[in-house]
């Protein structure tokens, strides 16, 4: 019940950081530059959740890739934003390119959390690699077609001379099946994260995933139909920010249930150590600590790996990334074998040397033959 309830708690900060967003359509006017306020807020959240991931995941393997990949899009796709209607809005052809970049980020978005789940669910096989890259392919595929929009018009069709092209236009056949293909991937992420979680603990849990993932689908029905509340004229919500704060809770979801390697819980890993650990910073003060550690001093702390500090104690050293790890490993059972097995060899050589002379005294006593003797036996 611990993992549902902060995952709730978590959710729920997430949902109110989603919901500020309304505020600037609410009470700013929508004119330049006080219109790019909200986008500004977004783009600050985008950012924080690049550097949120980078310190909380794992910094290593395919996942840690994946979340920092999938982060990056969401920052790139706010920003965007803020450039469609900001810095460019007066000029057409700028604009309606940088509205055709939306989909490089909304088409590898959903790709990248697909992968995650992946990651996450099975082991990795060469046979799942391969169905990678050929997906990866076709929705590179489907990207050039939509940034090449203007040449066939075969996701957005637009007037002669592409007059009014940001408010009267029509959808082709290219823009369902990219909306397709992108959903396929967000559905799919989702079941296998429920379905095939490799962690049995969290299984049980898992439904909690459930909860971003439908309220994600209904603020996407919303704005696919036209039907989103609107305040002044302007939609409470737009898609990229629904995209991304659906992906980001969900995985969120994801790190609450132990799913996804983080780091955090150290203190408590170290404190069920039963060896005498410790991870310091470069100048040697204790970071994470076993409950049976102590500190070093300074002349242990720029001892080799290796050396004795203690009678029976061998202190190693490791360099990692900010500090030094130190673990002690205590000798008291190896130093008592050795020290009775140089006994029993000192034992061995006294009772050598002292067979040798009795062994000379033997040959001392066999007499000699006489001549007589000698004679008889001739």
């Amino acid at each position: 019940m611990t993992e549902v309830r902060t995952s709730i708690q978590r959710m729920a900060i997430y949902y109110l950081l989603f919901a500020i967003s309304i505020i600037p359509c609410a009470v700013i006017p929508d004119i330049f530059p006080l219109r790019n306020l909200s986008a500004i807020y977004l783009l600050v959240l985008s950012f924080c959740l690049v550097l949120y991931y980078s310190h909380r995941v794992s910094p290593t393997g395919n996942i840690s890739i994946m979340m920092k990949a999938l982060s990056w899009m969401g920052l790139l796709m706010i920003l965007l934003r803020g450039i469609k209607y900001g810095a460019v809005s007066e000029v057409d052809v700028l604009a309606r390119h940088t509205w055709y970049l939306y989909y490089v980020p909304m088409l590898l978005l959903p790709l990248f959390l697909s992968y995650i789940s992946l990651f996450i669910s099975s082991k990795e096989k060469k046979l799942t690699y391969i169905i990678w890259y050929i997906v990866l392919a076709l929705t590179i595929v489907f990207i050039v077609l939509v940034l090449t929009n203007d040449l066939h018009q075969q996701a957005f069709i637009f007037n002669e001379n592409f007059a009014n092209w940001d408010t009267d236009y029509t959808h082709g056949w290219l823009f369902y099946v990219v909306t397709v293909w992108q959903y396929i991937f967000y559905i799919a992420a989702v079941i296998i994260l429920l379905i095939k979680c490799r962690v049995t603990s969290s299984k049980k849990n898992a439904w909690i995933i459930l909860i971003p993932f439908t309220i994600g689908v209904v603020l996407n029905i919303l704005l696919l139909t036209g039907t989103m509340p609107k305040i002044n004229g302007t939609n409470i919500f737009e898609f990229p920010e629904t995209l991304i704060f659906t992906a980001a809770i969900v995985l969120e979801c994801c790190i609450c249930l132990g799913l996804i390697p983080t780091n955090t819980r150290y203190k408590d890993l170290f404190n069920s150590f039963t060896i005498t650990a410790q991870i310091t910073d470069k100048k040697g003060t204790p970071i994470f600590s076993s409950n049976s550690a102590v500190p070093l001093t300074q002349e242990q702390f720029v001892l080799e790996s290796g050396s004795r500090i203690g009678e029976h104690t061998i202190l190693h050293k490791m360099v990692i990334p900010g500090g030094y790890g130190f673990w002690q490993e205590d000798m008291s059972e190896l130093d008592r074998l050795n020290n009775e097995l140089a006994e029993a060899k000192e034992d061995e050589s006294q009772e050598e040397t002292k067979e040798e002379p009795q062994e000379e005294k033997v040959e001392e006593k066999q007499p000699e033959e006489t001549p007589e003797e000698e004679t008889k036996d001739e």
